[in-house]
């Protein structure tokens, strides 16, 4: 598998079109980065009906070994009548700056390994730390510093031992009674964390929480994304939250 790995990296073709060669067709289709990236495409080889390995390359540098190929495309399936479950889609730590994004995938059979593509990224967002604020009135904990009061001048939200301590912080949506957060963490692609009133649950802390109102950001393995989950977008409303996700909620982390 060692050798896969090298080859994967310095003796690539061109990915083929599907079934035409014995080199694997697929695309590398987007990078997208909420703190950490996150890799997708799809891949096959004509040689087998299994699938098949990818491999995550970082300005050269393999991430995480190899990776099969296994999510359901159906989308695949009726472009080309195969590869049903061929989809992948990935998670890298990275760091800040500028990097190359390249994926190959591993032959199997006759044939040379292939490069998906590659993509370049400026930089991985988000702020680590305490950088949220709010102001106006709190009552019921919507300012998120751990106190009671109102304030008429910009307070920071309290991130210290809260769920997101550490945490990458991207978008924040304000309601009429509670304020939520998207983040990611070293383990997780993505949390949503909230606070205010918890009066309809719109907190997402569960029918068991008998939690009222919380004045700091709290946290529930509802609301925990894993591996290939991601949240590209949260809104408070006045009591209630949605979210847009681009991957699937888990209550553990990938094993």
């Amino acid at each position: 598998m060692a050798s896969l790995l090298l080859l994967a990296a310095m003796a690539c073709e061109p990915a083929s079109e599907p079934w035409r060669t014995n080199v694997p067709a697929g695309e590398l289709e987007s990078v997208r980065h909420w703190g950490r990236l996150l890799v997708k495409g799809w891949v096959a080889d004509r040689n087998t009906d299994e699938s098949i390995y990818v491999a995550f390359y970082v300005d050269g540098v393999l991430q995480h070994g190899l990776t099969l190929a296994n999510e359901r495309r159906s989308d695949v399936l009726a472009a080309t009548g195969r590869a049903e479950f061929s989809g992948f889609s990935r998670w890298l730590d990275v760091g800040d700056g500028a990097k190359q994004v390249c994926v190959s995938a591993v032959n199997e059979g006759s044939g040379d390994h292939a490069l998906l593509g590659c993509q370049q990224i400026s930089g991985v967002g988000g702020i680590v730390g305490s950088q949220i604020r709010g102001w106006g009135a709190y009552g019921l904990g919507q300012l998120g510093n751990g106190t009671n009061s109102s304030s008429n001048v910009p307070v920071e939200v309290t991130t210290d031992d809260t769920p997101i301590d550490g945490h990458r912080l991207f978008g924040i949506s304000a309601g009429k009674r509670h304020a939520c957060v998207e983040a990611s963490g070293v383990e997780l692609s993505a949390r949503v964390s909230c606070w205010g009133s918890n009066d309809k649950g719109q907190l997402g802390l569960g029918p068991r929480a008998g939690v009222a109102t919380s004045n700091l950001p709290t946290g529930s393995e509802s609301l925990n994304f894993y591996d290939r989950g991601g949240v590209s977008a949260v809104a408070a409303g006045g009591a209630h939250t949605v979210m847009f996700s681009s991957g699937f909620l888990t209550d553990s982390p990938p094993r």
